[in-house]
């Protein structure tokens, strides 16, 4: 497989996952939620905040880049070619990969199934933005 990585939309990406994903898990959105069901210790340290806050997104840079640059690879793989080509690229995979993953936090973990929904929705968004991203700007 011969093509070429453009690192706009990757960038573009990246920074719509950090904005979508500082918005859904801030207060304002499932922040409460999330952290009740996921039995998430608050953090009331700022430093100690800002720390893991810095390390998280960091490291959803990294993740968020590894998953733009293999669905670019996919897209050029199957020969997806138009926005509805890669909506659909993108619901595939969530359904045949994301879901899966994530059903076993409550088969086997017991977490309830609205936080299933809460992370499978945010997953889905993602994949959305990546497939739209690519068809507009990649």
């Amino acid at each position: 497989m011969d093509y070429t990585i453009h690192w706009l939309p990757v960038l573009i990406i990246i920074v719509i996952n950090l904005i979508i994903g500082s918005l859904w898990y801030s207060p304002k959105m499932f922040s409460g939620y999330w952290v009740r069901e996921s039995n998430i210790k608050p953090v009331t340290d700022k430093a100690e905040m800002q720390r893991m806050m810095m390390k998280g997104m960091i490291f959803q840079i990294f993740i968020t880049g590894i998953e733009a640059v293999i669905y670019h690879a996919l897209m050029h793989g199957v020969g997806v070619a138009t926005l509805g080509d890669s909506l659909k690229l993108s619901l595939a995979l969530w359904l045949g990969f994301v879901v899966p993953s994530f059903i076993g936090m409550v088969i086997w973990e017991g977490k309830p199934w609205g936080l299933f929904f809460l992370h499978v929705a945010n997953q889905l968004l993602n994949l959305l933005i990546i497939g739209l991203v690519y068809s507009l700007v990649g």
